[in-house]
């Protein structure tokens, strides 16, 4: 069975260290069960310090492929670059942003949970940790999970398209959906720009169009300290990264029938 990692990094030095030897281990645990694994990091224009630990990470073998961006590309174009090296017999991928902890043999969790369920003709696009579910101290995050067992369908608060969102920033999906059917994210006006927010919104509709359900668990808490690089990248407010514009621009693509 092969799986692929897509880590997006940027900033955030001692949250991307812990994430990328949270990684290695999952790898292992992977490995151990099985699984061939491999690990593809995609940096936003971080500062060289960063950038040199993920090149030091890569020659010791915990990351497989590494893509350095000299800027912020912002979060569409980053994981467009990864699914870009998402190899061609892939079965599941799993997305997890740089600044978040895993929890322990999590990943073993999503892929057995993946293997071992059917919804009848309905295949699971999407498997992931709520985005609320997470802690900001480290030591109230879930130290081990042995398989996941609370799952449902439940909509993301915030959103655009009344549907559930694609749990991109820590899920598993189906490898089929970039290696089949070459689902890419949108990035078209300031999805193409840095900034996050609503492209999950779209990517999630498109794997709903396709047939597959989408499911999130929350069994965990994860490792996620908000701190100010979460609304603000040293030059850019919240607002000028055009939260609003990129509202707008989803809920138009949405009414005018343009997720494909």
């Amino acid at each position: 069975m092969n799986v692929n990692v897509m880590v997006l990094s940027w900033e955030k030095f001692s949250d991307t260290k812990k994430c990328i030897e949270s990684v290695a281990n999952e790898k292992l645990r992977l490995s151990s069960n099985g699984y061939k694994t491999k690990i593809i990091v995609v940096d936003n224009g971080s500062n060289k310090d960063m950038q040199y630990y993920l090149c030091e990470q890569k020659a010791l073998g915990n990351i497989d492929v590494l893509i350095l961006n000299e800027k912020n590309m912002g979060i569409s174009i980053a994981r467009n670059q990864a699914i870009e090296n998402i190899d061609k017999h892939a079965e599941y991928v799993i997305m997890l942003d740089g600044d978040i902890k895993p929890v322990e043999n999590s990943f073993v969790a999503m892929v057995k949970y993946m293997e071992s369920n059917n919804y009848g003709s309905n295949k699971i696009g999407c498997l992931g940790a709520a985005s609320y579910q997470y802690a900001p101290r480290e030591e109230n995050a879930t130290k081990f999970i042995e398989k996941i067992e609370k799952v449902d369908e439940g909509q993301q608060l915030g959103g655009v398209s009344g549907e559930p969102i694609a749990w991109t920033q820590f899920g598993i999906f189906a490898g089929e959906l970039f290696t089949k059917h070459n689902l890419t994210f949108i990035t078209e006006g300031v999805f193409g720009m840095p900034g996050y927010g609503f492209e999950d919104d779209l990517f999630a509709l498109s794997i709903l169009k396709r047939k597959y359900i989408i499911l999130r668990f929350t069994d965990i808490y994860y490792f996620h300290k908000l701190d100010p690089s979460m609304t603000h990248d040293g030059s850019l407010s919240m607002k000028e990264r055009r939260i609003e514009e990129r509202r707008a621009l989803a809920q138009a693509i949405i009414n005018e029938g343009r997720v494909i």
